[in-house]
């Protein structure tokens, strides 16, 4: 961890301040690395279809207009 953390210190003492991130030991320990990209977190649409398939028919009150269909 504290060689990371020196070699991110280094690599944002190059970084341009605006366009790039600020690293983190995260980004260059072997532990943390990952070889498959992170899940997508889930869109607000896909969350309610998730929940409207857990809850009884008639347990969600929706606006006027809204339902399943809208989704």
């Amino acid at each position: 961890m504290l060689v990371c953390s020196g070699i991110a210190g280094v690599w944002n003492s190059h970084r341009s301040k605006r366009d790039d991130r600020v690293w983190t030991f995260l980004d260059f320990h072997p532990d943390h690395l990952l070889l498959i990209p992170p899940p997508k977190p889930k869109t607000g649409r896909e969350i309610l279809q998730t929940l409207a398939t857990w809850v009884p028919p008639g347990d969600i009150e929706w606006a006027p207009g809204w339902g399943l269909h809208r989704l």
